[in-house]
């Protein structure tokens, strides 16, 4: 557990989830799984290696700067895009009232329909 409470959890999860999808597909394209979820799996464990690749640049000084200030970034803009969809769901919501969900019929009620 301890490997999961030190200062570098992000790249510990990232460096586990990455080689369980990729032992998830090897084992899977052994037992001839469906193709559409072996490609799904195979495009996460892909796309988690190369996130990897970001860990192993940290190593190299010219380099290790860039990554520090991207993680930097990504902690910093969480908040930023959590504003963002609040805002953008205000705006969804005001917009999706104002056009009666895309009825031409005025008396339809608005509310107590599906949203979606």
């Amino acid at each position: 557990m301890s490997y999961f409470y030190s200062s570098s959890t992000f790249w510990n999860i990232i460096d586990l989830s990455s080689t369980i999808m990729v032992i998830t597909f090897t084992i899977g394209d052994q037992i001839e799984m469906d193709y559409v979820t072996g490609k799904n799996i195979a495009a996460i464990a892909s796309f988690l290696l190369w996130v990897k690749m970001f860990y192993f640049l940290r190593i190299f000084h010219p380099t290790a700067a860039f990554i520090r200030m991207i993680t930097e970034v990504m902690k910093d803009i969480s908040i930023f895009t959590l504003m963002l969809i609040v805002a953008l769901m205000a705006f969804g919501n005001g917009f999706y009232i104002l056009d009666g969900s895309g009825k031409d019929v005025i008396e339809i009620r608005t509310m107590g329909r599906d949203f979606w």
